[in-house]
C-alpha cells in the first residue's frame, strides 16, 4: 500500500495573521515553523488576495518580502482551482 503525504492549504487570513502580526501570530508562526514548505500550498485566489489587501494598505514591501520568503525561497506551491496545477512565482 502506497503512503500519501499530508499537505495544507493555507487561507488568506491565516498569512494575514502572521504578516500583519494579530493576535494569533505566534500560533500561526509555530505552524509554519514546523511544517515542510513543500507541503504548504495557497489557491491562485487567496495570492491574489493576499496582494491586494496588502497592496490597498499600502504595504508593497511586506508584499515582495511574502514572495520572496514563501514562494521563491520557501518552496511554497500555489495551487489553481479552475485548473487543478502547481504554479510557482518567479521574480525578475
Amino acid at each position: 500500500m502506497a503512503r500519501g503525504f499530508l499537505v495544507y492549504l493555507i487561507d488568506t487570513n491565516v498569512w494575514l495573521e502572521r504578516l500583519l502580526d494579530h493576535p494569533q501570530a505566534m500560533a500561526v508562526e509555530q505552524f509554519l515553523a514546523h511544517t515542510p514548505t513543500t507541503a504548504l500550498f495557497l489557491t491562485d485566489f487567496a495570492f491574489h488576495s493576499l496582494a491586494i489587501i496588502l497592496l490597498r494598505l499600502k504595504k508593497p514591501t511586506l508584499w515582495r518580502t511574502f514572495l520572496q520568503d514563501t514562494m521563491i525561497d520557501g518552496h511554497v506551491s500555489g495551487y489553481s482551482q479552475s485548473c487543478p496545477r502547481r504554479w510557482s512565482v518567479s521574480m525578475r
